[in-house]
């Protein structure tokens, strides 16, 4: 079941993501908290992206191909920075999910 983060960014409130909701390995987080590059932080962002629906600055669609170059059309400062929170916002719901047990 994917986890879907309305987008909250002025100007793209019909534009959304969709991340998996299984796995969220420990060791994700703790690259994202330690990097200080956009692009290493996007890059593993992107690998837990399902589905999207985005606009680029001249408010065309964005293809859905979770790679960096795909975002290279899109707002720096709107739309970068809330893909960045919006996966935030999907670990906190799946946290919340139920989960099956845990294998020994």
């Amino acid at each position: 079941m994917a986890i879907r983060i309305d987008c909250t960014a002025d100007g793209y409130s019909e534009c959304w993501i969709e991340y998996r909701s299984e796995p969220w390995p420990f060791k994700d987080r703790r690259r994202i908290l330690s990097s200080v590059s956009d692009i290493e932080t996007l890059e593993i962002i992107l690998g837990y992206m399902t589905g999207w629906n985005l606009k680029d600055v001249d408010g065309k669609e964005v293809p859905f191909v979770p790679s960096i170059d795909s975002l290279d059309n899109v707002d720096d400062t709107r739309l970068v920075s809330w893909i960045v929170a919006s996966w935030f916002m999907a670990r906190a719901e799946r946290s919340a999910l139920p989960k099956a047990p845990s294998k020994p």
